[in-house]
């Protein structure tokens, strides 16, 4: 990839979820790489990022090619901006049950300065936010199809983890 492209962006690279805002970064927990393109005043202009749900084909949806692209196309909405702001509000997920990941309660352990031993990865809260939803409902919601299985039906047949 180009390194002008890759120059008109200011890059930070997250490597763990304490203190990051869940309001603004909402994605796919199982994912080991993921991009969010956003304007200065928080607003998304989109995402990069995802696997195909086959193990032998999970990484089809992503290649170099049409990273440019989405780099390119992010890359085009600045120019409107701030005309375009409330179009882009969908591009924001609903509110999150905890700000941080830290504030969920299986995970309040690792609260405090990052160390080796307490930091906390996406799968991590996303495996936390998962459980709470779990108990707390009687059905569970299958990806984002809206299809929703019995809680009892899930449980009794096994679900992935």
């Amino acid at each position: 990839m180009s390194y002008a492209l890759q120059r008109e962006f200011v890059c930070v690279r997250l490597v763990q979820m304490k203190g990051v805002d869940l309001r603004t970064f909402q994605f796919d927990w199982d994912l080991t790489w993921h991009t969010f393109f956003l304007n200065a005043d928080g607003t998304i202009y989109g995402r990069y990022g995802t696997r195909a749900g086959v193990r032998n084909n999970q990484l089809t949806h992503i290649s170099l090619a049409s990273f440019k692209k989405a780099l390119q196309r992010a890359l085009e909405l600045p120019r409107s901006y701030p005309a375009i702001k409330a179009t882009l509000g969908g591009k924001r997920g609903p509110e999150p049950e905890y700000q941080f990941a830290e504030a969920a309660p299986d995970l309040l352990k690792h609260a405090g300065p990052t160390t080796v031993n307490n930091c906390i990865h996406c799968h991590m809260a996303g495996e936390s936010f998962a459980q709470g939803q779990e108990s707390s409902r009687q059905t569970h919601r299958v990806g984002h199809l809206g299809l929703s299985i019995a809680r009892q039906h899930w449980l009794a047949h096994g679900q992935r983890r």
